[in-house]
């Protein structure tokens, strides 16, 4: 079993494709490109996804209809000149889950920064 907390609240607690399924809001798009700092950026600035983020050298996005923003996002990222070697859906790791929990939680609160 496993937890997550938040501000000394615990927000979480089960296996972890139980967390998985019960606190991913939304699908994780993973995006390789040429200029990943440059796209996280013009992503974020968009604010057309639930969350954006870094994981490693690629770019991951969090958003409920992941299947229509594909084209959008190729085509923001490579309108700027960014190359996008590859894009997939991908099942959310536990990070992606934290994180997008850890949002949510923080604009409930009224503590969106």
């Amino acid at each position: 079993r496993l937890g997550f907390v938040q501000r000394g609240r615990l927000v979480a607690l089960g296996t972890p494709e139980r967390i998985k399924a019960d606190k991913m809001s939304g699908k994780v798009i993973e995006i390789d490109s040429d200029k990943p700092t440059q796209a996280l950026e013009l992503l974020k600035r968009s604010r057309m996804f639930n969350d954006v983020s870094l994981y490693g050298a690629q770019i991951h996005v969090v958003t409920k209809d992941a299947d229509r923003q594909l084209f959008s996002i190729y085509h923001l990222l490579t309108s700027e000149g960014i190359s996008v070697s590859n894009m997939a859906i991908v099942p959310p790791s536990l990070e992606d889950v934290f994180i997008s929990n850890t949002r949510e939680n923080e604009i409930v609160e009224g503590d969106v920064r």
